[in-house]
């Protein structure tokens, strides 16, 4: 990208300042996209912009990069989430000498970070590999779209207007500032080099080694759209179509498409190439039928068995249908994988006893056996609408006497006793919370009432959990000042079910978990950063003396700081 020597002389009025950035950050002179209120794009000239109308410059030209655009989108994760990653982004960038303009994008919060590259570009890989590294760094708010294809890549330059019409994009700093940035470009050996430090640094996608051939797609995305071709292949197949089905449905993609860049760039006979996916598809089709034609849903069937009160089958069967629900709950889905260990440990009782209740269940054809799960002994079992269930008259028992307790199910299921008690990870067991102690007794506790008794003694939930008398007293104690444990008569107790979300915050620990989360993902930030910036300073690159500069240079001596908390 060449200079524009005359570029600030003629900034005398805001549209004067919206060309000068255009032609600073765009690749294919006055050629733009013009974005109307639908959000969809057609291309014009400068002059055929309406007043007011967003509008959107395309970054590469001939296969050439010659603006690298982040887009950091609010709409997916919130503007603190975008906020957060943008600056990040920025820091980075700023480690390998390359001064970056933030600019923001829209009226939710999100963030654009822009920079320049000087003549001849980058290649179109290169740019891929750039956001794909940055999308490595944990940057969740990162839009790779735009770098992905150097034909449709496009971004709103700094100073248009925002569609939602809340102002400009607005550079933060000096506008001036930022647009002398954009007009002298960066080296591409620059970006390179950013490319190979963060590929380098342990990010979490290993880094895809180019091959010698610079046209076509890296066999990663190739791979991708391969799977994908097969997919429509599957759905139409599934839909009761036909192969011409699925060739009229590939006539109708767009160009840009990926299925249909992937069939020109394979070259060949593409009829052919289609005739093997319609095959694959007719092939696993017919491997795996469809199970009838009057296949219910998922959902209907998981609220089938909460109304059935699956607790009501009696006995071990009870046990493990209820385990088994919970854990389809969970994966929100009929098909289960679950051993006959795992079942034994969910349920509470020995693996010969959840193995006669597991076939209980598939001969009263509440369950369906759909196979084993790869390189486990784990069975998968389908759950069945309660329609198909044919259950002997003695496998059913009358209503439980807790009612809202572990036997009946409490809305939604996985927040009964039993399922709060296998959750370990839960943040009512936590740190602050109830712990991991009174967690086991509570699981005692709810597996012997879906078993049917009438309480469980303090003698024998010592010798369950392996505690002394007094301490599972204390236990008992602090479970039903919750609500969690309830005395029914002299010496015994009984498990009650209570909402998680509830309970934590009655204990004060909601949201602990996220804030773990949020912390564990700032020393990553942190550690990544510290990692980079040894790698720069290796090779002899000095971070850019920007706001950020200061900053930069103190990561770069490996001193303490928080890259999230500078301005």
């Amino acid at each position: 990208m060449g200079p524009h020597p005359d570029v600030l002389a003629r900034l005398n009025t805001p549209l004067d300042l919206q060309r000068a950035f255009f032609d600073a950050i765009s690749a294919q002179g006055s050629d733009l996209l013009v974005i109307d209120e639908a959000n969809s794009a057609t291309r014009a000239a400068w002059g055929d912009v309406p007043p007011g109308r967003p509008y959107a410059a395309f970054l590469a030209a001939r296969g050439k990069f010659r603006t690298i655009a982040l887009d950091f989108d609010a709409s997916k994760v919130g503007t603190a989430a975008s906020v957060e990653d943008a600056k990040y982004a920025a820091a980075v960038i700023r480690l390998g000498g390359i001064d970056p303009v933030v600019c923001h994008s829209g009226s939710l919060g999100g963030r654009h970070v822009i920079f320049t590259v000087q003549w001849p570009g980058i290649s179109a890989r290169r740019a891929q590999d750039l956001v794909d590294r940055f999308a490595g760094l944990g940057l969740v708010s990162l839009d790779k779209s735009n770098l992905r294809n150097g034909s449709t890549g496009a971004i709103r330059p700094p100073w248009s207007p925002h569609r939602s019409g809340a102002g400009m994009s607005e550079p933060e700093g000096d506008p001036h500032l930022a647009l002398t940035k954009l007009v002298v470009g960066h080296p591409p050996e620059a970006v390179s080099i950013l490319v190979d430090v963060i590929a380098g640094a342990g990010t979490r996608r290993p880094r895809l080694k180019p091959p010698p051939e610079t046209a076509g797609a890296r066999r990663s995305d190739s791979d991708d759209r391969s799977s994908t071709l097969q997919g429509l292949a599957l759905r139409v197949r599934n839909g009761g179509g036909t192969l011409a089905t699925l060739t009229r449905l590939l006539d109708s993609l767009e160009p840009a498409d990926p299925v249909r860049q992937h069939l020109a760039e394979k070259g060949g006979d593409t009829h052919a190439r289609v005739a093997r996916a319609w095959h694959k598809a007719v092939a696993h089709y017919d491997k795996n039928p469809p199970r009838s034609a009057a296949h219910v849903p998922d959902h209907e069937v998981l609220d089938d068995w909460r109304a059935a009160e699956v607790g009501r089958l009696g006995g071990s069967a009870a046990r493990v249908a209820l385990a088994l629900l919970q854990e389809a709950e969970l994966q929100r889905r009929c098909l289960v994988g679950m051993s006959v260990r795992h079942a034994a440990e969910r349920a509470g009782m020995s693996r010969s006893a959840a193995a006669r209740a597991l076939s209980d269940l598939v001969e009263w054809h509440c369950l369906e056996v759909a196979g084993t799960a790869e390189g486990t002994r784990a069975a998968r079992y389908r759950l069945q609408p309660t329609a198909h269930w044919s259950l002997p008259t003695h496998g059913t028992v009358g209503i439980s006497l807790y009612e809202g307790g572990v036997w009946k199910p409490t809305v939604p299921p996985v927040n009964s006793a039993l399922a709060l008690a296998d959750t370990p990870g839960a943040e009512v067991w936590g740190h602050g919370g109830l712990g991991e102690p009174r967690r086991k007794v509570y699981r005692v506790l709810a597996a012997a009432a879906l078993a049917g008794g009438e309480g469980v003694d303090v003698l024998t939930l010592a010798a369950e959990v392996g505690r002394s008398d007094s301490t599972v007293r204390r236990h008992l104690r602090a479970l039903s000042e919750v609500g969690l444990a309830r005395r029914t008569s002299p010496g015994l107790w009984v498990a009650e079910a209570r909402d998680a979300m509830d309970l934590a915050f009655d204990l004060g620990v909601a949201g602990a978990s996220s804030r773990r989360a949020a912390a564990h993902r700032l020393e990553r930030r942190d550690h990544m950063t510290r990692v980079i910036a040894a790698r720069f300073k290796e090779r002899g690159i000095e971070p850019v003396m920007s706001p950020l500069g200061a900053l930069a240079q103190q990561l770069a001596l490996g001193e303490d700081v928080d890259v999230l908390q500078t301005t």
